[in-house]
This record gives C-alpha cells, structure tokens and sequence, in this order.
C-alpha cells in the first residue's frame, strides 16, 4: 500500500448456513440499483455490486467453517479472501479474542465495508462496538455496514421476467448514530463542538430529498456552534450578551430537525437544550454562561464571567454603559473595596448608583461582598497560583489555594448570586 493512501477493505462473517449450506438467492442494492443473481454468499453479491473494489477482503469463520464453507465461497465467483480463523465465542473471553482478531487486520486510515449478515447473533453488536473503538485508535472511516436479508424477499422485474429479490440493507446509519452522540456528549459535557464540525464534513442520510442542503445546513449550525463555545471558552462577554449566533442557531436547529431520522433529532434536541437560555440582547445571559461553565468544570472561565458578568449586570440596571471601559474600571475599583470609605474616585456617583440598584430592589451589600469573594479567586487563578502566600511548604513557596478552593468558592458564591438576581424575576 502506498504510503500515506488508505486501505479499501470488505470484512464479514461467515457460518456454516442450514444442514445443506446456503440456498442461492438473487440480492439487489436498491441504492445502485443493481441486482446480482443466483448467489449463494451474501458475501460475493456484495463485493460484486462494490465492483470488487477492495484492497483486500477478510472472512473470519470457525475452524469447521473454514473447512466446510470456504473454498466453495471463493469458488462461486472467483473472488479470492483472506479467511481469518476465530473461535465459537463461548465465553467472554472468546468473544474478546474475537474483537481482537478483527481489530488486528485493521490499518490506520482504512475504508471499512462490513457485512454482518452471517454470524453469531452477538458478532453484529461487537461489530457496530469494534468499528466505534476503532474510528477512535485508528482514524478508520465506515464506507458501508450491510446486511443481506435473505427473508425479505420481494418480487420484482428483471429482463422481462418476474424474479424474487432479497434487499441488501445499508446500515451504516447505525454507524452514524454513534458519531451523532459521541459528539452530543462531547458538546453537551465538554463545550467542545469540533467533533461536531467534523461529522458535517462527512456523509450522511435524512428524509430530506435534497440531501446536499441539509448537509450544507449541518455544516452552519456546528460553525455557529463552535463559534459559541469560543465565546464562551474566551469570555467573550459582549458576544455572549448580544447573543445573535444562538438566535440564529436555534432557529437552523429547528428548520433541520424536520429531515433528520428521529434518533439523530434526539441528538440535536440534546445540544438545543443546552443553550436554551440564552436570549438575543439579555444580559441575564452573562450568567446563563456562568452555569454552562460550571456544568463543563471550566472553572476559570466561570469565575472571570461571573466578576465581569455580575459589573455588567448593575451597570445595566442603572443604564450605565457598560461598554464603555472607564465606567467598568470605575465602578469595579468601587464594589472590589471591602471599606467603601477608600474608595478614591467620585463616591457620590458610586452612593447615587447604589441608592438607584435600592429602588430596584437589588440588594447590593450582599452582592458586592459575594463580588470580593470572586476577585480574591479570580486574582489567583489568572496568575497561574504563582500569587504566592508568604509562609513556605518544606522550604518551597505555596500558592493561596488548592484547586478544589476554585470550583467550591465559585458554586457557592453562584448559588447565592443567583438566589439574589433571579428572586422573582426568571429562572435560571
């Protein structure tokens, strides 16, 4: 194999059939619209309808399958396979020896189509897990997972004579499925949306008769998806108020759930959820994107959104513009101070918005003092814990906190953040 080029390969089961082998059957792709006729082996109506256009071919059988069943597989059609022998998968121990022999004919980067119509009833299910684990070590791509049913048959026209047919059947939405949730999981528990970026990129099926475009409007909502979760990774706090790319998403969201196969609606129903509350031009969205840091541990971020978020919030309320860097910078040196006597600034204009947040039933002593809890936290966490204390551990200098400090203080200080701003008004 050239170097750098990946692999076309066919792997598949293969039984001993009935006490008198395999009955011949005629099996047809509808997809390629081609039909092979007067087949015993699944096997070889698929590898011709592919146009055996395969690297190499890998049959795993029994020994006594190997014996019986083999030969007169590559016999029917000429096709030559590599036959890989596996044990019965009696125990679990077997059944992993046999997730092991698959695993191992596997190259990086290999095309995989497999056939899992002829096999232990449990081989199909450690299949669809085999090809996962392996999407995952060894970048494999599924072409195509099939099975030939043989029982469903149906009568149809072929050179004007009326023949029964057996379906191949593409599952390699099935295949899919797994890529859908894998990268749900990963938005929802994470915040990371490149895993769903890349499954755009690639194939995929829906209802819908113009297939291209619900790809094309897959590839937009995991953009816009990505772009959110930067936002949030990089306290971008305006973008994050203003709110007009969740605005869009929501609505792409709704628009491609129409095609989509139910399963794979689950899965984007799960990634709206997770962004539901955030609004177009709302600056409760500040801590929308606190507790979305918190639920994905990305604790600095939290803790940088939730000081800034919380300046913004009472700046907001008083119609101060929050924007404007000499209003933050001002106000925030005023709520940092735990004496506000040494505040140095204007002080009346500080009483006058505090007495403002007073007719708005804010209750601002208790929110600034939860606001020095956070920059105490915050100060330490972006330094990198090289904010040293004084006192030394066996010689060595100390930082102030422990890891667990940061989450702990943030929580709780939340928790009673939210309790005071949300009273009455909304739910977070």
């Amino acid at each position: 194999m050239e170097k750098g080029k990946s692999r076309k390969i066919f792997l598949s089961f293969l039984g001993l059939g009935g006490k008198a082998g395999y009955i011949p059957g005629n099996y047809i792709d509808k997809e390629k619209n081609r039909i092979v006729n007067d087949v015993k082996y699944v096997q070889n109506a698929i590898v011709e309808i592919e146009e055996d256009n395969f690297d190499e071919k890998y049959i795993f059988c029994t020994r006594e399958v190997l014996e019986k069943r083999f030969d007169e597989l590559e016999e029917e059609k000429g096709y030559k396979y590599i036959s890989i022998e596996i044990g019965k998968g009696e125990d679990e121990g077997e059944i992993w020896a046999i997730f092991q022999k698959i695993y191992d004919v596997l190259e990086e980067n290999d095309e995989v189509t497999f056939d899992v119509t002829h096999s232990y009833r449990f081989l199909p299910i450690l299949g669809l897990l085999l090809l996962q684990h392996a999407k995952f070590l060894k970048n494999i791509k599924v072409k195509k997972l099939c099975y030939g049913a043989f029982e469903m048959k149906y009568k149809m026209k072929n050179e004007n004579e009326e023949i029964d047919v057996s379906p191949i059947m593409d599952l390699t939405s099935f295949s899919k499925l797994q890529d859908w949730s894998l990268s749900g999981y990963s938005f929802v528990n994470t915040g990371m949306a490149a895993n769903f970026t890349d499954l755009a990129k690639k194939e995929f099926k829906s209802t819908s008769k113009n297939i291209d475009m619900d790809k094309i409007n897959l590839e937009k909502i995991s953009k816009k998806l990505e772009n959110i979760a930067l936002d949030l990774y990089t306290n971008r706090g305006i973008n994050i108020v203003e709110g007009h790319q969740i605005a869009d998403i929501k609505k792409k969201m709704k628009e491609m759930k129409k095609d989509l196969y139910p399963p794979f609606t689950l899965v984007i129903d799960k990634m709206e959820k997770d962004i539901s509350n955030f609004k177009v031009k709302n600056v409760y969205n500040v801590f929308y994107a606190v507790e979305w840091c918190i639920e994905k541990k990305l604790f600095q971020q939290g803790i940088t959104m939730l000081q800034e978020g919380l300046i913004t919030f009472l700046l907001d309320k008083v119609n101060i513009d929050y924007k404007n860097k000499e209003n933050r910078e001002e106000f925030s040196n005023f709520i940092g101070l735990e004496n506000a006597k040494e505040y140095k600034g204007d002080i009346q204009k500080m009483n006058d918005i505090v007495s403002e947040l007073g007719k708005k039933q804010i209750e601002f002593q208790k929110l600034k003092s939860l606001y020095c809890n956070i920059k105490n936290i915050r100060n330490d966490i972006n330094h990198g814990g090289f904010n040293l204390k004084d006192n030394k551990l066996n010689g060595e200098p100390r930082s102030k906190m422990d890891s667990l400090t940061f989450k702990n203080t943030l929580e709780k200080n939340f928790k009673k953040i939210k309790e005071i701003i949300f009273n009455g008004e909304q739910e977070i």
